[in-house]
């Protein structure tokens, strides 16, 4: 039992866009046993049990009188128990290690004919299901210039031992193409064991995102300040993945470290010398000659957009069985990972014009110069910043994270012996531990 004593009204932070839980006066003991019952079952992975705690109205009395805890954050929980519950499954993928080159390839041909067939089942499966509608989610906040940011908060719910403010806050920039769907089961059950509040920020024209035109690479910085506050997150990590990294350097760069505590890049994505050194034939067209042409380059993520629209899993699969490195095969076998990417770009694509005019602006921005100095500026007053790439990443190549960690002082790079592009979904937890130290 907790002893609970005040006279005046207090309110707990709630996320951006619900509305403000008053608290009466009060002056009596509370019962916050159920609602520790419930985080422990939730923490165990005995959702049903959690779901049952939480679904008893006395309960819902007892925790509203709780200056720690909204209706809000009830709610909250009762979504990240019913996900969990849900989901296909919460096994974490994992890098299959073949050294030899060789013996992988030889793999992936006998694997081929298997995960075709998985591959269509999955895809029949995602087609059958409704595609969510742009108002749905965790929705958007309105910024001072009107236009709206799209998101998606998941992860653990408040505690009495860890309110709103003290949860570790990590914002996730998803590549392209993408959406605030960027996320696996697996993820969810790592914050709620982690005390970790994730955030899915979706970039200008992505998913429930308004477009903005005059946009540049440094501008987004500006969104996620914007959004911290509206939500009352006062210091935040960021992990940017792939199309996602060129953001999450700006913001490296642009926001004061009081605010961002660390930045991790995973496949990162930056215009270096020998940026195209690794790639393979396919990937050094798209970026030495497609790039640069913004008419082409619409033209060729049309019909992209097309393609995957009609059918996402093979589409995504087709990338990486054809286009990246042959490790990321081996995690292309969690039905999550090829859920995830699907739905994600499924979002993307449901206004086609206003997804793929996105998605060639993030192109349009990473080729052009970044005007970035990090050198200049005193290595205390910069964020910590973590580099994360596969050695065999054809897209994302070892040589743009290597250039990246030259001229970011005080950056950590760490390259990945015998794994590709999907690097993130491999090492999500060693990320998690590296930006949360």
């Amino acid at each position: 039992r907790l002893k609970v004593m005040g006279s005046s009204q207090s309110s707990a932070p709630t996320p951006a866009g619900n509305a403000e839980v008053k608290l009466d006066d009060i002056n009596r003991e509370i019962d916050v046993e159920s609602w520790t019952k419930a985080i422990e079952y939730l923490q165990e992975g005995k959702y049903e049990d959690c779901l049952e705690k939480l679904n008893a109205a006395s309960i819902s009395e007892e925790l509203k009188a709780c200056s720690w805890i909204s209706e809000n954050e009830i709610s909250f929980l009762q979504g990240v128990a019913l996900r969990l519950r849900n989901a296909r499954s919460l096994e974490e993928p994992r890098y299959e290690t073949v050294e030899n080159r060789k013996e992988l390839q030889r793999r992936q041909k006998e694997l081929k004919p298997d995960f075709k067939a998985h591959l269509k089942q999955l895809n029949n499966e995602i087609l059958r299901t409704r595609i969510p509608r742009r108002s749905e989610g965790n929705s958007s906040i309105r910024l001072k210039n009107g236009r709206r940011l799209g998101y998606k908060m998941f992860g653990a719910p408040v505690i009495k031992d860890c309110p709103y403010e003290k949860l570790n806050h990590i914002f996730i920039f998803h590549g392209t193409p993408g959406s605030r769907l960027f996320c696996l089961p697996s993820w969810e059950r790592i914050a709620v064991e982690k005390g970790i509040r994730f955030h899915v920020l979706e970039r200008p024209g992505f998913g429930h995102s308004s477009p903005h035109p005059e946009r540049t690479l440094a501008s987004f910085s500006q969104d996620v300040l914007e959004y911290a506050d509206a939500n009352n997150v006062s210091r935040f990590s960021i992990i940017g993945y792939s199309a996602g990294s060129p953001f999450a350097v700006m913001c490296a760069y642009h926001i004061p470290k009081t605010r961002l505590s660390s930045v991790c890049l995973c496949a990162a994505i930056y215009p270096a010398p020998n940026a195209s050194k690794s790639m393979n034939l396919f990937n050094k067209l798209a970026w030495n000659v497609v790039l640069k042409s913004r008419f082409l380059t619409y033209a060729a993520v049309k019909q992209e957009g097309m393609q995957a629209f009609r059918s996402p899993a093979k589409k995504i699969a087709g990338n990486i069985m054809g286009q990246s490195s042959y490790d990321d095969i081996m995690l292309m076998r969690y039905p999550e990972i090829v859920g995830l990417f699907s739905e994600s770009i499924r979002e993307q694509y449901a206004d086609l014009k206003t997804g793929v005019t996105a998605e060639v602006e993030d192109y349009m921005l990473f080729r052009r110069a970044w005007n970035l100095d990090f050198k200049s500026k005193d290595e205390q007053e910069l964020s910590s910043v973590h580099i994360i790439s596969g050695s065999h990443d054809q897209g994302s190549t070892p040589e743009m994270a290597a250039y990246l960690h030259q001229n970011i002082p005080g950056s950590t790079l760490d390259i990945k012996e015998n794994c590709g592009h999907l690097v993130l979904f491999g090492f999500f937890r060693e990320v998690i531990a590296k930006i949360t130290a």
